[in-house]
Order: structure tokens, then C-alpha cells, then sequence
């Protein structure tokens, strides 16, 4: 699918951060019709275009009429509902964009979900000539292109003009509420917004208050004055700013001189951006560099480096970007007591994780992409490298286990067009070190009710290859005898939707799929209630049955079956101890 976020180099916090359309949609409401609650990780506008309905956004709840739109922020929980005596028609906008561009389309702050007077049918134009275009009627009874339900998803199509036609629709879209709400903002702040977006561009070039004054045609002493008082900081403090941030960035990341860096960020002189800079960060410039030396590299490995562990993980490089500036300016220490609850490995440790992420969630505020969350968790993993240091385990398997993160924000990508990370609840258990990667597969060791065993995960980049799941599970054992000898010889189990009885009705003989389900002995728990299958096989959870895409042989063969009226159903695994497969350890050979 093709990003805008291939062609521009982007940050969260950004005032250029880009809005990346998701899908649109129309419909027509029966009485009553509800929807919710749901949290959601994009923005969501819905424009009001006849009868009435309800809306609840964080606990404030509205009465919406004609001629309404109503905005539902990232991570918001939601529930809306038609009037049971006039349901509404409404069409609506899914996107991807920074939190800040909410100001921009919402003239009331104290109703931030609400937006009044919205010409509603220029809206539905944009949607409706959007959809219309892309899909096929054959029972079509509307003659003026009227229809009940309908809606695109950019998702699902790969071709490059319609998601250029979907990103022009978002911004038209966009550009008509910013309009709109431009009467409602004041000159100054308009004005004050344009100046920081000059000073974004131009940091790292000469910046003289005085020629940027003369530029927007306001006194030197005054612009500095509403600069400060907007935006916390006076507009030379600011540019001093920029760019200490983007010279850490480079001293972490390169291997440019000092002099070079020095001239990037826009200090022709090397001596005075050393003091600015060792005042800024309490340190001179060379204290932030990698440390390259041949003991560190066999010691640790610089895993412990934020910037060499992205580049071991293979974390992308925009979220490797974004990771490495916002470690820049976070103060860790006031995250420490949640670090060791994510790396709490005693038998309640699951209460204790949720404890630990929520205070970071408390912490870290605004996070619609979970990058920050992200960024601390990658942090974190300088206590889990200490972990597997004092137990001997190997550099590889701790790459292997925490290339998770690089692998979750990828899926983040494949399912919703955008970088995010939203597996905090699961990644927990890599950092406890109670979970190891190992070959293709994933061991997690588990104690319930005085038993212990080992749970199998299958990642979603594994190879069920023979040869490869035999090497996995023979290294394992040994593994495991190894370094957790009570571990040693207990069952391994597996609860995967790889197991379901329904892909033997759906697969070919010679899938491996089928091959895999082999080792197992398989109890089957009933329908799987959840769906959860949809994220692994669909990548995408949240869409009904109709809507799953046929991208892959596997979907299009599910899919069918599933609308057929079969049922996916849940099961689990027990790893038989004698199959067609050796795994064999290395202590047996």
C-alpha cells in the first residue's frame, strides 16, 4: 500500500506531520442503531447530514442534529447511537495526524469533539463521488447515486492513483474546516504559528530575530514577547533547541565529526556550539557519541545503546528517528519505579506489568501512536540486557527476542497504514525475560497452580519449515536445561489459531500449516468468539467478514469458508513428545 509516509520525512510533533486517510464512508441508521463503546488509534469525523443522534466522547455526551460534525480524537473511548423516532444519515473520515491538528478544525476547546455550522452536504460530495467512483452497484436503485451503507477502506487497495485520490479527498476535507475555523482563531496566534513553522524550516540556517520580525511584520521585542508567552520559550531559545535535539541525533546515530555536526545544526563555530551544547546537556558534545571500543562490543554488545539496539532489532528508520530524539530529552528517572515493574518476573507478575503500564500511560499523557510507550520500553531494555548478562544467555537470542518490537510496529504498519506500537500488554514478557525467542519460535515459561510448562508462540515472520522447527525446538530443550533447569523437560503447549480443526477444511494436504498442527495433540475449546485470527491472518481486526481483504491465497480460501457459514474455532496444544519430528538437542547428538 503506498504511505505518504515513504515520501516525507516526518515527526509526531511535527506542524508538517501528515494526515493519512484510512477510509470514508456513508450510512443511513435505523432507529436506534448503536455503535461502541470502541477505542480507536486514528481519527475519526463523523458530519451529520439528516435526523438526530447521540454521542458519548470520554464520558461528555452530546445531542447532535443536521449540519453537526462530531470529532472522536485517537484513543478516545466512544459510543454513538441513532434516535430510535429520526436515526440519522451521516458519512464520515478515518485518519491518521498528530493530536494537534484538532485546534485547527474545533473553534470551541471547551466542546473538543464538537464542530457547528458544517455545510455537511459540500462533504458528502467529496465522499460520495469518491465511493461512487470506486464501487460497483449491480442492484443500484438509486438514480441520484443515494445508497443505505457504504465505505472504502485505503487498506484494501493497492493502487497508487486511488490512494492519491483518497489523500486529496482527506485534505479537501481538512482544508474546508480549517477554513471555516480560521475566523474563530486570532491573527496573533495565526501569525505565531507561522512563525515557528519558519523557524522549523530555518534552525539550522543564520537566524536573526530581527530579519524574522521584518519577515511578518512585527517588532523584534514583541514577536519575542507572544513567542514566549505561546510557546513557553523565546524564538532564539527555541532554535537553540531544535537544534541540540538534532545534534544529539547525529552524534548518536553517526560517525560524523564534531565539526561537521556543528556546522549541520547551524554553528559555523565548532568551540561555541561545544558551549552551548555542554550547557544545554551538562555534557560536551563527545560524551554523547556511540562507544565503539573492542571491550564494550564483546562485553555488551552496545545493546544498551538506544541507537544500536534500533539498528540491531532493525527497528525502521523514521521510528528509529523518532526513539532515538525523544530518549533525547526524557528524563528516565522518573520512570524507574515502572521499569522494574515491566521487568518484574515473580508469580504475580501479570498485575504487576498492568500496574507498570499504567503508570507510564499516566506519565507519558498524549501518546495516539504509542511511540513513547515504544521508546521506554526499548529503554527498558537495558535492565533486561543485565538480566540475560548475569545468566550467560547469548547476544543472539537477545537480539532475536526483542526484534518483537521492530516486528509489532511493522504489523502496525501492514494493518492501519502508519508506524504505531500497541503491543505494550504482550512485550512485557520479553522484557521480564520470561519469554525468549529461539530459532523460529517463541518459549515462554509459565507457572499456574504450582505447574509449571512452556507456552509456544509462532511470530508472525516464523517459517514452518521442518528442518527449521526442529532446530527451534531441539535448541530450546537445551536451552532451557541449561540456564532454567526446572524448565528443562516440562510440556510445551500452544494455543494458536495455527491449530484450529476449520484450516484442515480450508488448506490443501501439503500446507505446513497442517504439516505443523502434526506435532501437536489438539483439544478443541469451541468457536473462537473473539476473532482474534482476523489480525494474523487479515491483519486487520476491526473490519466485518464482507470487508476482509483476498490479498493472499490463505485469506481468499478463509474468507470464502467463513461466509459459507463455517465457523473458526479455538484450540490448544500439547507438543507431542514422539512425531515425525526429531528435534533433536544438541546434548543427544
Amino acid at each position: 500500500m503506498f504511505q505518504i509516509t515513504d515520501l516525507v520525512n516526518y515527526e509526531r510533533d511535527s506542524p508538517f506531520y501528515p494526515c493519512i486517510p484510512l477510509f470514508f464512508g456513508i450510512e443511513t441508521c435505523t432507529g436506534g442503531h448503536s455503535y461502541g463503546p470502541r477505542i480507536r488509534d486514528y481519527i475519526l469525523i463523523h458530519f451529520v447530514l439528516s435526523g438526530k443522534g447521540t454521542v458519548t466522547v470520554d464520558d461528555q455526551t452530546y445531542q447532535l442534529a443536521p449540519e453537526q460534525a462530531f470529532i472522536i480524537p485517537a484513543r478516545s473511548r466512544c459510543w454513538y447511537s441513532a434516535d430510535r423516532e429520526d436515526p440519522w444519515e451521516y458519512c464520515w473520515a478515518a485518519f491518521y495526524a498528530g493530536e494537534e491538528i484538532l485546534p485547527m478544525l474545533l473553534p470551541d476547546p471547551s466542546r473538543p469533539c464538537i464542530r457547528q455550522g458544517v455545510n455537511v452536504r459540500y462533504v458528502k460530495d467529496i465522499i460520495l463521488k469518491l465511493i461512487v467512483s470506486h464501487f460497483s452497484f449491480p442492484s443500484n436503485p438509486y438514480p441520484e447515486k443515494e445508497f443505505d451503507s457504504a465505505h472504502l477502506h485505503l487498506a484494501n487497495n493497492f493502487d497508487l492513483s486511488f490512494s492519491y485520490e483518497m489523500s486529496a479527498a482527506l485534505y479537501q476535507i481538512l482544508s474546508y474546516m480549517m477554513i471555516q475555523n480560521r475566523d474563530q482563531t486570532t491573527e496573533r496566534q495565526r501569525r505565531l504559528q507561522g512563525i515557528k513553522r519558519y523557524l522549523d524550516c530555518c534552525y539550522n540556517e543564520p537566524v536573526r530575530i530581527r530579519e524574522v520580525a521584518r519577515e511578518f511584520s512585527i517588532h523584534p521585542n514583541y514577536l519575542t514577547a507572544l513567542f514566549k508567552e505561546e510557546f513557553g520559550v523565546s524564538p532564539k531559545q527555541y532554535v537553540i533547541n531544535r537544534r541540540i535535539c538534532e545534534a544529539c541525533y547525529l552524534l548518536e546515530t553517526t560517525d560524523y565529526p564534531v565539526k561537521d555536526i556543528s556546522n549541520m545544526v547551524g554553528y559555523e563555530d565548532q568551540l561555541a556550539f561545544s558551549q552551548i551544547f555542554k550547557r544545554a546537556m551538562g555534557k560536551p558534545p563527545s560524551a554523547c557519541r556511540r562507544r565503539k571500543t573492542e571491550k564494550s562490543r564483546k562485553e555488551d554488545g552496545n545493546m544498551k545503546n538506544i541507537t544500536d539496539l534500533c539498528s540491531a532489532i532493525a527497528l525502521p528508520e523514521q521510528v528509529s528517528r523518532y526513539v532515538a530524539q525523544f530518549d533525547a530529552g526524557f528524563d528516565y528517572e522518573t520512570v524507574r519505579e515502572a521499569f522494574d515493574m515491566l521487568t518484574c518476573r515473580e508469580a504475580d507478575a501479570p498485575e504487576i506489568w498492568k500496574a507498570g503500564i499504567q503508570a507510564l500511560r499516566e506519565r507519558l499523557k498524549e501518546d495516539p501512536r504509542g511511540l513513547k510507550m515504544l521508546s521506554c520500553m526499548l529503554r527498558c531494555c537495558g535492565k533486561t540486557r543485565d538480566f540475560y548478562v548475569r545468566n550467560g544467555i547469548s547476544r543472539e537470542i537477545f537480539v532475536d527476542t526483542m526484534k518483537c518490537f521492530s516486528r509489532f510496529v511493522g504489523e502496525h504498519m501492514e494493518s492501519f497504514g502508519g508506524y504505531g506500537f500497541d503491543r505494550e500488554w504482550w512485550t512485557v514478557r520479553q522484557l521480564s525475560g520470561l519469554l525468549f525467542r529461539i530459532g523460529e519460535l517463541e518459549y515462554e515459561m509459565v507457572q499456574a497452580q504450582g505447574k509449571k510448562c512452556i507456552h509456544l508462540h509462532i511470530p508472525s515472520d516464523s517459517r514452518l519449515e521442518r528442518e527449521r522447527l526442529e532446530d527451534s525446538v531441539g535448541r530450546a530443550r537445551d536451552f532451557f536445561r541449561e540456564k532454567f533447569p526446572a524448565y528443562g523437560d516440562v510440556q510445551i503447549c500452544c494455543h494458536s489459531w495455527l491449530l484450529s480443526p476449520t484450516l484442515r477444511e480450508v488448506l490443501s494436504p501439503g500446507s505446513r500449516i497442517l504439516a505443523f498442527q502434526e506435532l501437536f495433540d489438539i483439544h478443541v475449546r469451541g468457536e473462537d468468539t473473539a476473532g482474534e485470527y482476523k489480525q494474523w491472518v487479515f491483519k486487520r481486526s476491526d473490519l466485518p467478514l464482507t470487508e476482509l481483504p483476498e490479498n493472499t491465497s490463505l485469506q481468499r480460501r478463509l474468507k470464502g469458508y467463513l461466509l459459507g457459514g463455517g465457523k473458526m474455532m479455538d484450540a490448544d496444544g500439547r507438543l507431542r513428545s514422539k512425531t515425525g519430528y526429531k528435534f533433536k538437542s544438541r546434548a543427544d547428538s
